[in-house]
């Protein structure tokens, strides 16, 4: 289990920002960050989660799903796969997804 917790420093002993539960002995390791480190790893983080996200679009959609399926296609057929059409497809279908979500 990885859990990012946020702390800071008073009096020579280190205090969570935020209430955890851990059990009596329970190992964990403190890594100091500088604040430069500290927006790094928040925005490496970030960008993380967003291919986290565009990896599960790519794999609920059918213009992918279709793509792959060509392709793999294509290694006994040899036709060849037009990838302007399939980008379209993809973007499309992207669109839509996004027009039908609530905003956040």
């Amino acid at each position: 289990m990885l859990n990012t917790i946020h702390a800071v420093v008073r009096n020579g002993k280190i205090e969570l920002l935020e209430p955890i539960v851990l059990p009596d002995g329970a190992q964990v390791l403190v890594t100091i960050l500088t604040e430069d480190e500290q927006a790094f790893w928040q925005a490496a983080s970030a960008e993380a989660d967003n291919l986290d996200r565009e990896v599960e679009q790519l794999r609920n959609s059918i213009a992918f799903q279709r793509f792959l399926d060509e392709r793999s296609a294509y290694q006994t057929t040899k036709r060849r796969i037009p990838l302007d059409e399939i980008r379209r497809e993809i973007e499309a279908e992207l669109t839509a997804q996004q027009a039908s979500e609530p905003n956040e």
